[in-house]
């Protein structure tokens, strides 16, 4: 076996025993989550209702 056949035999095992990386999970649990958003549309509300005040 080459020296480049015998690299390139060890970086597919390199790259084989590397485990897939798991996917992005997010959490979102009461008002705290959609508060962002939420403050977005009500600033937008506002400004297009500002006799109109939400609580």
């Amino acid at each position: 076996m080459r020296a480049g056949d015998a690299a390139l035999a060890l970086a597919f095992a390199a790259a084989a025993a590397i485990p897939a990386t798991a996917q992005t999970q997010i959490d979102g649990a009461g008002a705290t989550f959609p508060n962002p958003i939420y403050s977005k549309w009500f600033a937008e509300y506002n400004r297009l209702h500002p006799d109109v005040r939400i609580n």
